[in-house]
């Protein structure tokens, strides 16, 4: 009798500490793709950026001619005003496209300005 009398106390401290049924709400912050925050802030400067431009900077600044002579730099250590100048300056030394140029720079302007 003693053991069917404990159970039954721990059962209803089970029951009575559980969590109620019912609706719960949580708050979550919905993840946000780095390349529209790029986006939308490139667009503040130059807005007829499209995501196709900032993939395209992408690649040429990582993969085919900025990093070809130095290793990546950290956007966010230069200016948003700085960096059109250098951006002109280093696209003549990597003779890369007018296109190509361009999209560095939306690629870059938009990382900078995406990080305040």
């Amino acid at each position: 009798m003693k053991k069917f009398f404990f159970l039954s106390s721990v059962v209803v401290l089970l029951i009575a500490c559980s969590p109620k049924g019912g609706k719960t709400t949580a708050t979550t912050t919905p993840a946000v793709n780095p390349m529209e925050a790029q986006l939308a802030a490139a667009k503040t400067k130059y807005p007829d950026a499209t995501t196709d431009q900032l993939k395209k900077g992408t690649i040429v600044y990582y993969g085919e001619a900025c990093t070809r002579c130095h290793g990546a730099k950290e956007i966010t250590n230069f200016s948003a005003e700085e960096l059109p100048g250098i951006i002109d300056n280093m696209a003549r030394k990597a003779k890369i496209s007018v296109e190509e140029k361009d999209a560095v720079l939306k690629y870059v302007m938009g990382v900078r300005l995406a990080s305040k």
